[in-house]
C-alpha cells in the first residue's frame, strides 16, 4: 500500500510503502509525514476512506472514525472529508499518488524487500521535491510537540511452553510467566509484551501463518536444568549465529556457554556473539577439543574411503 500526502501549495509530496492498509498503518503514516515535514498543517483533507469515516448519516453528514479524531485533537489539526463523487475536490492527492507511481514504478518495479522499495521510492521523491518551496511553507507550519504513540492491546494467557499466540503467529515469554495472562501492546512493525504493567519482552511482528519468534533467554533456567536439550532446542535453531558460535566454541560445554548467556542476557545480539567467541578463544581446552575432533573426523573419513578402496579391489 502507498500512503501519499501532497501539499497543493507547493506540490511537496511525501509517500511511503506499507505492508497492509489497516488502522495502524493510517496512524503511522501521518505521525511519519508530521515528523519529516516537521509540523503540522491547519486542515488536512481526506477521501471517505473507511479509516477515516465510520459511517454516513446523509450524504454530505459522516461520523469520522475515533482513532482519526483523537489523533487530529493531539496534532492540532482539522480532519475535512471530501464529498462522494466529487473529483473536483481531492484532484490534487490523486494526481500525486498517480505521479509517484508512475516515476517511481514504471520502469523499477522488481525489489528484494519493502525496505529497498522504500529506499528507491525516498530518492525519486528527493528528485520530484527538488523544485518546491517547502522550506516557506515549513514556517506556517504548527510545531511538533511530541510523537504520537497508537498501538492495540490485548489480553493473552502464556502456554504451558512458554508461547502467546497472536495473529496466528507465536511469540514467547520468559517461562516464569507459563499460564499466566499478560498484555499484549501491538504497534505497527513490534509487539510488547507486559506483566504487572512492567515489559517483559518484545518481538518483531510475524507476518506469515504459524511463524515462531523465539528469544533463547526466556528459557534458560530449564536449559540450565537439562543442558543435553540446547544443541537440539528450536530457541537455539532460531538464533543462527548464535548456534554458530555454540557449534565452534561450546560442544560439549553447554553450561559454560548457558552460564555466558545468563551472564550477558543483556546484550544486543552482536555484542552478545562477539564476547561469546572471545570467551571460546580464551579457553586454551576449546581449541583442543576442536582440534582434536577436527582429526578423529578426518581420521574416520580416511578409513571408510580405505575400506571402500579395499572391497573395490577384492571386487575386481
Amino acid at each position: 500500500m502507498l500512503a501519499v500526502f501532497s501539499s497543493p501549495a507547493t506540490s511537496y509530496r511525501w509517500a511511503r510503502l506499507y505492508e497492509n492498509a489497516n488502522q495502524t498503518v493510517f496512524i503511522d503514516a501521518h505521525v511519519q509525514f508530521f515528523n519529516h515535514i516537521g509540523g503540522v498543517y491547519k486542515n488536512v483533507v481526506y477521501d471517505n476512506m473507511r479509516n477515516v469515516v465510520s459511517r454516513f448519516i446523509t450524504k454530505r453528514k459522516k461520523v469520522l472514525n475515533d482513532e482519526l479524531i483523537k489523533l487530529s485533537i493531539f496534532y492540532g489539526f482539522t480532519p475535512v472529508v471530501t464529498n462522494p463523487y466529487r473529483g473536483n475536490e481531492k484532484g490534487h492527492v490523486e494526481n500525486s499518488v498517480k505521479t509517484i507511481r508512475s516515476k517511481a514504478f514504471t520502469t523499477k518495479y522488481t525489489f528484494e524487500s519493502l525496505n529497498e522499495a522504500q529506499a528507491h521510492l525516498e530518492i525519486v521523491l528527493e528528485k520530484m521535491n527538488e523544485q518546491t518551496n517547502i522550506q516557506e511553507e515549513q514556517q506556517y507550519l504548527k510545531p511538533v510537540i511530541d510523537t504520537y504513540e497508537y498501538c492495540t492491546y490485548q489480553k493473552l494467557r502464556v502456554s504451558k511452553y512458554s508461547f502467546i499466540q497472536l495473529d496466528n503467529n507465536f511469540y514467547s515469554v520468559p517461562e516464569y510467566l507459563v499460564y499466566k495472562i499478560v498484555t499484549v501492546k501491538k504497534y505497527l512493525n513490534f509487539i510488547s509484551i507486559l506483566h504487572a504493567n512492567t515489559e517483559v519482552c518484545r518481538h518483531t511482528i510475524k507476518t506469515g501463518f504459524g511463524e515462531y519468534s523465539l528469544d533463547i533467554n526466556h528459557y534458560l533456567k530449564t536449559l540450565i536444568q537439562k543442558p543435553g536439550a540446547l544443541p537440539n532446542s528450536a530457541a537455539l535453531d532460531s538464533i543462527p549465529k548464535l548456534k554458530r558460535v555454540y557449534q565452534m566454541y561450546y560442544e560439549g560445554r553447554e553450561r559454560t556457554f548457558l552460564s555466558h548467556l545468563l551472564t550477558y542476557k543483556d546484550f544486543e545480539l552482536d555484542k552478545l556473539i562477539a564476547e561469546l567467541i572471545r570467551l571460546g578463544k580464551d579457553d586454551n581446552t576449546v581449541k583442543v577439543i576442536s582440534h582434536n575432533r577436527a582429526v578423529d573426523a578426518a581420521r574416520i573419513q580416511l578409513q571408510a574411503h580405505s575400506k571402500l578402496h579395499m572391497k573395490e579391489g577384492m571386487n575386481k
